[in-house]
């Protein structure tokens, strides 16, 4: 049936069960999601900012800082509206998941781009020519950010990057004790204790959860640790269970006096477990076999970066070498190794540093290239073995809600540090996106949409400032007034709004900085929800409260379902094993109904 049999658009939604809205109609009521949204999320931003409280299942509330999680919480009951929350809420995720930080400030710009928006197209502006003007005005205000940005100088200032992000002095500190006793790269795993406080555990060198094979290789028996002292390091993917895959290379490491083998393979079993076993008890051969890291693909991706680490040939399937040709040459070293039932510890890589650094910088890149998180950390972790740095934090609190609150800040903290580490920062409290506004004027509109775009930015990149002194009690409209004044007046673009001691100053030397992939991340996502929202035409929603019908199960669904219950009715009679029937349920259908 076509849409002109419809009198309506609201005979057709009745028909259809769901409603549609065409035009201004459509971007107005998306628009007002957003504005929902917003408000609720808006006022944690800054270190002023105010709580939340979050009802949960059990009636207990949960009270959040965080604007990305109040946007996680909230859904509207008008299909409509809540398409645009939702809109906003993905564009705070992803600069969550990207940057680590900016969610809240991603909310605020990206209102405000489309509120100015929205303005403008009711005014009759052209919404394909205008989402023009947003591309160039953020390509333009990338560029002037990434002028701004300069490298971290001093270790006081990575603390500020972190207290900033955190909003908490005792995390900032922690933060910069972390990085700097493993670097930016290195590996920090957070988990939640029911102790009061946050503890710290740092673990040396490359690691990985696999220990020894047997406990006849422990040479600390108190301590349950197999120790070997500057070994020499075989690594290979293949399984090895003969005796004779190994006793060439152990033959001719003797010969040269340096009676010392770590194994690291995909399986040692049989009589090559034996012979190393052997061998260690008798005292006449050091040695020593661990589990393999990982699993599936990062397996092999670890025994890759263990042999680069090492210095040590991969004696993989590829290669098609069999271990008995082996020499020492191909073997790897380490200063020492530490394994215990669970645990294998890499200590003093000895490969050439050149190729570790390459290697470094093929995982960095695969990092920045890769979107999905789980992966990210899994690269993250590799980078920071390969690094030689790992820690594990336990995160502790008086109830399950402070223990939650801390660990965010602490990862949030923990990613800012890392973007600012490796990209650079920008002055913050709202100030480097306020310095982006004079470069929106040198952009070349080719027509009056895209100037109208350009304008539009320009009134927005003043909205993340304002609410911060909005949130500190302070007139918004004011502070930024005053802002670009005293910039005019002293020639200094650093100059801003300190909201937690309420003063003017350069914001650089009191240490309020932002990493410049946070705000590179805040501006993309804005203007991305920005060119979705005010190039949509047509909205259509699914009416809330409808019920699905489910289609009854067809004559062979019934037929197969009945066969399978026969055949396992007489297996069981008869006392065989069977798998049970599989139940058939029928597959909902396309419509809704009331």
């Amino acid at each position: 049936m076509g849409f002109e049999e419809f009198k309506s658009f609201d005979e057709l939604n009745q028909k259809l069960k769901k409603t549609i809205l065409l035009s201004e109609e459509a971007r107005d009521t998306l628009q007002a999601g957003m504005d929902v949204l917003a408000s609720a999320a808006r006022t944690t931003f800054g270190p002023r900012g105010r709580a939340v409280a979050l009802g949960q299942g059990d009636g207990s509330p949960l009270v959040t800082f965080d604007g990305v999680k109040v946007a996680e919480e909230i859904v509207l009951p008008d299909p409509h509206q809540n398409m645009g929350a939702q809109l906003l809420r993905q564009a705070a995720i992803a600069t969550r998941d990207k940057a680590g930080d900016g969610s809240t400030a991603t909310i605020i710009l990206a209102q405000e781009i489309c509120r100015e928006g929205i303005k403008n197209i009711a005014a009759g502006a052209n919404p394909m020519l205008f989402r023009r003007g947003l591309a160039k005005g953020a390509a333009a205000a990338q560029v002037a950010l990434e002028r701004m940005s300069r490298p971290l100088r001093t270790m006081d200032e990575t603390v500020q990057v972190a207290i900033a992000a955190s909003d908490e002095p005792e995390i900032g500190e922690l933060v910069g004790e972390l990085i700097t006793r493993l670097g930016p790269d290195g590996f920090i795993h957070i988990q939640e204790d029911f102790g009061p406080g946050v503890q710290v555990e740092y673990h040396e060198g490359m690691h990985w959860y696999g220990g020894y094979l047997s406990t006849a290789f422990i040479t600390d028996q108190e301590t349950g640790q197999a120790i070997l002292e500057d070994p020499y390091v075989l690594v290979t993917d293949r399984k090895i269970s003969q005796a004779e895959e190994l006793i060439p290379i152990m033959e001719r490491l003797s010969q040269a006096d340096e009676p010392r083998l770590l194994v690291i393979a995909e399986a040692v079993t049989g009589s090559a477990l034996a012979t190393l076993v052997v061998n260690q008890q008798q005292g006449r051969f050091r040695c020593l076999a661990v589990k393999p890291p990982a699993y599936g693909a990062l397996r092999k991706a670890m025994f890759r970066d263990i042999a680069v680490l090492t210095g040590a040939t991969l004696l993989s399937d590829e290669i098609g070498r069999p271990l008995s040709s082996v020499t020492p040459a191909d073997l790897g070293r380490v200063n020492r190794v530490i394994a215990t039932h669970k645990m294998t510890t890499l200590i003093g890589g000895k490969g050439d540093p050149s190729q570790i650094e390459r290697r470094i910088r093929e995982i960095r890149t695969l990092v920045e290239l890769t979107q999905s998180k789980t992966e990210r950390d899994k690269l993250r972790q590799r980078l920071a073995r390969l690094a030689g740095g790992v820690a594990i934090v336990q995160v502790g609190g008086l109830t399950e809600a402070q223990r939650k609150e801390r660990r965010r800040r602490l990862t949030n903290a923990l990613s800012a540090v890392r973007g600012a580490v490796h990209e650079g920062v920008v002055v913050g409290g709202g100030v480097a996106l306020l310095n982006a506004i004079p470069a929106l004027d040198e952009v070349k509109a080719e027509n009056d949409e895209e100037a109208a775009a350009l304008r539009c930015m320009q009134r927005a990149f003043e909205a993340p400032l304002r609410q911060l002194a909005a949130n500190a009690g302070e007139d918004g409209g004011a502070v930024v007034g005053q802002v670009r004044w005293l910039q005019q007046k002293l020639d200094n673009p650093n100059i801003g709004y300190d909201v937690l001691r309420r003063e003017y100053g350069d914001l650089s030397e009191m240490g309020i900085l932002d990493p410049l992939p946070v705000v590179r991340a805040v501006l993309r996502n804005a203007v991305s929800v920005a060119w979705i929202l005010l190039s949509t035409e047509t909205c259509v929603g699914v009416i809330p409260g409808q019920k699905i019908r489910w289609r009854e199960p067809s004559e062979r669904q019934r037929l197969w379902a009945a066969k399978r219950a026969d055949l396992w009715d007489r297996a069981r009679r008869a006392g065989g094993r069977l798998k049970p029937p599989r139940r058939v349920w029928p597959k909902p259908e396309a419509s809704i109904k009331d």
